[in-house]
């Protein structure tokens, strides 16, 4: 059910974005995102940091990137393990001309149960959809690292 909760989140600030401006700004909802992220974390001894400027993107990316993201940090904070020394998650970007990069890597120890890999299936099969590639760590290496990778003409989820 947690991933529900973050895909209605998501959802809800990407409208709610939206309507305050009257055009999907994708830089905002992400400053604001990780904002919610950043706080959440840090209120539970987990530092997060963002690296890299969020590149302008399409309109038919701002949905499925945001789901991504959400995606990934729920999954990193469930992981957090609390008093544990030196947790901490970033979040870094990087855009060419022809795609976008967004990188998540947490040194809370990776998911090994049904719920992570339901929900890294869900962002590789996401990210596959619009032409892109997701690839996570495995579980045994310890941490998480989650790469997606998406051409800025990724194809129209119908």
């Amino acid at each position: 059910m947690n991933w529900v909760s973050d895909l209605v989140s998501a959802m809800s600030l990407m409208v709610e974005r939206g309507t305050r401006s009257g055009a999907p700004d994708f830089g905002t909802y992400m400053e604001e995102t990780l904002s919610f992220w950043t706080r959440l974390c840090e209120s539970r001894g987990l530092k997060l940091s963002v690296n890299g400027e969020v590149p302008a993107l399409p309109d038919n990316l701002h949905l499925p990137l945001a789901l991504v993201l959400h995606e990934i940090m729920g999954e990193v904070v469930r992981h957090y393990e609390p008093g544990a020394v030196g947790q901490a998650a970033a979040v870094a970007f990087a855009a060419s001309a022809t795609d976008i990069s967004m990188v998540v890597s947490a040194t809370t120890p990776a998911g090994d149960d049904a719920v992570h890999a339901e929900s890294m299936a869900l962002v590789e099969g996401l990210v596959a959809l619009l032409g892109g590639q997701a690839t996570a760590s495995e579980p045994q290496r310890g941490g998480l690292t989650v790469k997606v990778h998406l051409p800025l003409t990724a194809r129209q989820l119908q």
